[in-house]
């Protein structure tokens, strides 16, 4: 009995680290943030980038949304170590910043998708734009790979907590729901089996 239990568990814990989020490509460079544009525009050393398959509002639009976009990417990133996953497919858009998917740490294991955590708080909006991402596939937390590149050090920050997404495709809270089912069952089958066998 002990055996079919340990061997769930190991079994669980193998699916589970198969199907982790991670970054979705690859972190081709790092940066410590320097200027805030917008809530989807920012500077590291005068080079601009845009942050990928968002729209956040802009002055002529709605000021104060505006303003609260940009501070809450503000609060995010600036004066931080980010991670960014640019476009393979065609690099620029058509101001010339560089496209990207941004990730900062979250923590020791994990990366915070900051495209996803503007519209998870509902200070920019998902577009799809023509591009290599694919914003319905994001997580908002990410495994940090095994190698990454060596950062410029940022002085450290307080943490802060995130809202937990409330809508879209996120895999990992269903997955672990289902393979844990899968599990209880695997184990269940497997007892049933080992009894009537030793019998």
């Amino acid at each position: 009995m002990r055996q079919v239990w340990i061997l769930s568990v190991l079994l669980f814990l193998l699916i589970i680290g198969i199907i982790t989020p991670r970054v979705e490509g690859n972190i081709e460079r790092s940066g410590v943030v320097s200027w805030i544009t917008d809530g989807d525009t920012f500077d590291i050393n005068y080079v601009t980038y845009r942050m990928a398959d968002i729209d956040a509002p802009e002055t002529y639009e709605d000021y104060e949304a505006y303003n609260e976009s940009k501070y809450y990417l503000l609060d995010l990133i600036h004066g931080k170590t980010v991670y960014l996953d640019i476009d393979d497919k065609y690099t620029y858009d058509i101001y010339d910043r560089f496209v990207c998917v941004v990730y900062v740490s979250h923590n020791t294991t994990h990366y915070l998708n900051v495209n996803k955590a503007m519209v998870v708080a509902n200070h920019a909006i998902t577009k799809n734009y023509d591009n290599e991402f694919n914003p319905y596939t994001w997580s908002l937390f990410v495994l940090k790979p095994s190698t990454s590149p060596t950062p410029t050090l940022s002085p450290p920050s307080t943490p802060r907590s995130y809202p937990t997404p409330t809508g879209g495709p996120e895999l990992f809270p269903t997955a672990v729901a289902v393979i844990s089912i899968i599990s209880v069952v695997v184990g269940i089958a497997i007892n049933s089996y080992m009894k009537k066998y030793k019998k």
